[in-house]
């Protein structure tokens, strides 16, 4: 399949399973594998943001319950943490960074990644 069928079978699939959901995430994963000779196995996870406030017509319950489920993937050992951080926020307040040094203080499976650098 070609990188634009595989962004529409993920948003086909992204648009199910967040439907029904008063959120509009859901805690299901969408499990695509891709083979190919010579590549190693790795699994990719793309977890919502971190929720700071609910918006209008969020439950409260929201913040607790996306932090239950990027913590879930955060203490597992295997898990290498991409922290996204806009290039114009200050790196010191970003709470991923915080999050990530608590299940990895030595910062061995923590990379970070600068987006947005034209802000």
């Amino acid at each position: 399949a070609s990188p634009a069928q595989l962004t529409e079978v993920i948003v086909k699939l992204t648009d199910a399973l967040t439907a029904s959901q008063p959120y509009g995430f859901s805690q299901d994963a969408i499990v695509i594998h891709v083979t190919a000779p010579d590549v190693p196995d790795l699994t990719l996870i793309d977890l919502p943001g971190i929720v700071r406030t609910a918006t209008s017509g969020q439950e409260s319950s929201v913040i607790q319950e996306v932090n239950n489920l990027i913590n879930s993937y955060l203490i597992q050992e295997r898990t290498i943490i991409l922290a996204v951080l806009p290039a114009n926020q200050d790196i010191a307040t970003c709470d991923i960074l915080e999050r990530a040094a608590q299940v990895d203080p030595a910062g061995e499976r923590t990379i970070g990644v600068l987006t947005k650098p034209d802000l």
